[in-house]
This record gives structure tokens, sequence and C-alpha cells, in this order.
């Protein structure tokens, strides 16, 4: 008898082994199985394990069992990083709503047109093992949802923290998506500066060319100076910043998988399957009993 095959019957409840042991050990000694004949010799060990095993027993191996199991299969889910910025928006000049111009940011940013982009930029090599079993919608739906701009509380009416969160399977990626963003909504926010300014200084346009030409007309009847008087419009321009409180960060550990939490879900779910095949066990033999009482 082999070294495996004492081992296997090892495996076999005790109480069988007080009864069968010595007649298994002669049967194995004279027919000295093979590999297919040791195999059988495992498995029936293990199914009169799971047969004859008492609730405590049963369930104690099933969930040891689905612990190792989910353990094991955290290695095999696909990791996700998160990198995340807080940048706040300043607005000083008077009108201005700073919450109604991050809405507007915010749709500019999880629009399909910037989303495209960053799947289609060079330098980002965003998801590209996507392109051949995705479609672009799908990959943009996807990017949609790993994206988050979200509002922190803040007690200033003139300004919005917000923070940037990207979830992807490479920590580069993560962190470069954050940055693009960040430079994305720096350049609309001067894109939209200007045109708001051009907007509000046009109804004011008149009226400071009739100033201008006033003082001109003193100025060339010798009863007045060109400056001393009040700034013109396009001389005090309304201020609207973009300021980056924490930088895109770099991901060190995955958010997911949680190994813990696989663990203890395949002990759980061990658990279960461990009542469940005591009870359906119990439930079998019970009919035989009362036929034989």
């Amino acid at each position: 008898m082999t070294r495996l095959q004492r081992f296997c019957l090892g495996l076999y409840p005790a109480r069988w082994r007080f009864r069968y042991g010595g007649e298994l050990e002669e049967l194995i000694a004279a027919s000295k199985p093979g590999a297919r004949g040791t195999w059988n010799l495992f498995t029936a060990a293990i199914r009169l394990q799971m047969t004859r095993q008492t609730l405590g027993k049963m369930v104690a191996l099933w969930t040891v069992s689905g612990l190792l199991l989910g353990f094991a299969a955290s290695f095999l889910a696909k990791p996700r990083y998160i990198s995340e910025a807080t940048v706040i928006l300043n607005s000083d000049g008077p009108g201005d709503d700073p919450n109604a111009a991050f809405l507007a940011w915010k749709t500019n940013i999880l629009s399909r047109t910037f989303l495209a982009s960053l799947l289609n930029s060079d330098h980002l090599s965003l998801r590209r093992g996507d392109v051949m079993r995705m479609p672009i919608l799908d990959r943009i739906e996807g990017l949609y949802k790993d994206l988050a701009l979200e509002t922190l509380p803040t007690k200033s009416a003139r300004s919005v923290p917000f923070r940037i969160t990207f979830v992807d399977s490479d920590q580069n990626a993560a962190q470069q998506v954050v940055r693009e963003v960040i430079r994305e909504l720096s350049q609309y926010a001067r894109q939209r500066f200007m045109y708001q300014r051009q907007e509000a200084d046009l109804p004011a346009l008149v009226t400071a060319i009739e100033r201008l030409q006033a003082r001109i007309d003193r100025l060339e009847a010798g009863r007045g100076k060109l400056g001393g008087d009040e700034p013109l419009p396009w001389q005090t321009p309304r201020q609207a910043t973009l300021e980056v409180l924490d930088p895109a960060s770099f991901p060190e550990s995955p958010i997911y998988p949680n190994r813990q939490a696989f663990a203890v879900t395949g002990a759980g779910l061990g658990l279960a399957c461990g009542l469940m095949l005591f009870t359906m066990r119990r439930m079998r033999s019970t009919p035989r009993k009362q036929v034989q009482a």
C-alpha cells in the first residue's frame, strides 16, 4: 500500500475504519490498485464523510470549504482602482451662481462627446481590451458609470467644492483620467468666463460709450480730464477661478475585490449548504427508519 493510499484510507470516518479498515487494507494489498483505484478510494472516503457526519461536523466542513473557495475566488476577480481629486469653484462676480456653473460643467464632462474623446485618446490607452468585444456606446456607458463628480458641503455661497473620482482596472489610467477631467474643467471654465463677460458687458457697452464720449467732449473743451472717473466695464472683469485642493491621487491598493468579504461570503454560503444537505439527508433517512420499525 502506497502512502497516498494510506492517506485516502485515513480520510474515512473513524467508526467505519474501526469496523471495515482491516478488510479494506487487505483488499488494497491484494488488488494493488493504480491511479484510478486510488482516486475511487479518495472519492468514496469523501462521500462517506459527507453522508455520515453529524450536524456540527458537516456544517464546519462546508463552512471551512466555502471560506477557502471564496478566498481563492477573490484572486480570480478583476481588480478595481479608484483615483480622486478635490477641486473648488470660486466665483466673485455679482449675479454668478456657482452651483449652476457646476451643474453645467458636470453635464459637459459626462457628455458622450467628452467620454468618447477619453476612449479615443492615444496617450491615455483607456480600456483598449474592450475595443473588440464591446460597441462604443457600451464602452461610453461603462465610463459614465465609473466617472463621478460630487459636491462637498460648504458654508460659502460664492464657492462650490466638489470631488472627482474615477474607477478603473489600471492604476495609471485611473489617475490620468482624473487629471484629464481637471484639465478639461479648467479649459471649460475659461471659455465660460469669457462668454459670460461678453454677455454681461454688452448691455452696459452703450452707456460706457456715452460716458466716454462725454469725457472726450469735456477734454476737448478744456473742462475735464480723461481719467478720474469710475473705471470702464472692461477694466473691472469679473473673477472666476478653479482651484485644485487635492490633485489626482495614485491608487496604491484596489478597492475591489475585498478578500475578506469574499471569504465571509463563501463561508456563509458553505454554512447554508451544510445545513441544507444535513436537512435533506435527515428527511431521506426518516421514512426508512419508520418502515424498519
